[in-house]
């Protein structure tokens, strides 16, 4: 071959270099600096709306120009100045300082000189604003110990108000045939739980879904998820028998057609006709044209 081809120097080091193999590899590493160099990583927006598309940077830079974004974290407009809406007879617009807050049910500092006393009592204290009546008797304009200020009296509210929910999406259903939408996941603490959701038709025609729970589960079989299940819809009046519709996504314990909830759920009210959840076939979606497409990938990333 040397014969006919005159070999070229590009890339190689001087002559008194004698291992050339050693030069072809140290030449990738010299051109990525030379990209890298051109782009100056700190000096990159951050901001989704104004920034450079990443697809429009060379192919051999993209990488670490997503890797600096993630590096950066979440984008927050510290510098906006965001619009003020009015709320009742008051202007209210977005602090950056929220940013820092602790968006916590219970504060940390719940006394009256707390700037942060927690989401309960601060969206209480928000609404006795809003509500004259409510806010003489709440907090410190209440009789004597009834502040609500326990953590146990907070817990129990928000179970009323939970139960009052519930009820009124009952009665919203009236008795009638329903879909069950649902789904599996992980909690902080790493206890599974189960989210179910009613899928009706109203008294107007419309069709309606409405969370009416979290169900905490020992286990994420089929059999356990059924039975997670049935046991919530008798606790409110509800029967598997008005069951029309089941959503899940397509793992097997959900729609496994020997062993998955879809079957068991199936063979005991054969009018619960399965549906893959709309939910999930979106993000199914979404993965395979990320695959394809630089421009969707960088947008969801």
């Amino acid at each position: 071959m040397d014969k006919y081809v005159t070999r070229s120097k590009i890339g190689y080091p001087s002559s008194s270099s004698t291992n050339p193999s050693t030069a072809l590899t140290i030449a990738p590493k010299i051109q990525q600096k030379i990209f890298i160099s051109d782009v100056d990583l700190e000096s990159l927006e951050a901001d989704l709306a104004i920034r450079k598309p990443i697809a429009e940077y060379n192919p051999n830079i993209r990488d670490d120009i997503r890797r600096y974004y993630i590096l950066k974290n979440p984008c927050q407009p510290k510098d906006h100045k965001f619009p003020k809406t009015k709320f009742g007879k008051e202007m209210r617009q977005f602090f950056p300082n929220w940013f820092k807050d602790r968006l916590s049910f219970h504060g940390h500092d719940e006394s009256r000189s707390s700037s942060n006393r927690g989401i309960f009592l601060e969206l209480l204290r928000w609404y006795g604003d809003l509500n004259k009546d409510v806010g003489s008797i709440i907090l410190e304009k209440a009789l004597k110990n009834e502040m609500m200020c326990s953590p146990s009296i907070q817990k129990d509210i928000v179970d009323f108000c939970s139960k009052e929910t519930i009820k009124s999406i009952l009665e919203d259903l009236d008795g009638d045939y329903f879909g069950i939408l649902v789904d599996e996941s992980k909690d902080i603490s790493r206890k599974e739980k189960m989210t179910l959701v009613l899928r009706y038709v109203n008294k107007e025609g419309k069709v309606i879904e409405r969370f009416v729970g979290i169900v905490h589960v020992s286990v994420t079989s089929a059999c356990s998820l059924k039975e997670a299940i049935y046991s919530f819809l008798s606790v409110h009046s509800l029967s598997p028998p008005q069951i029309r519709g089941q959503g899940y996504d397509g793992a097997n314990n959900m729609q496994g057609h020997l062993n998955g909830l879809k079957t068991f759920v199936f063979n005991e009210t054969p009018s619960a006709y399965c549906i893959h959840c709309f939910a999930h076939q979106l993000q199914l979606t979404l993965v395979a044209l990320a695959k394809k497409d630089s421009n969707v990938d960088d947008f969801f990333a």
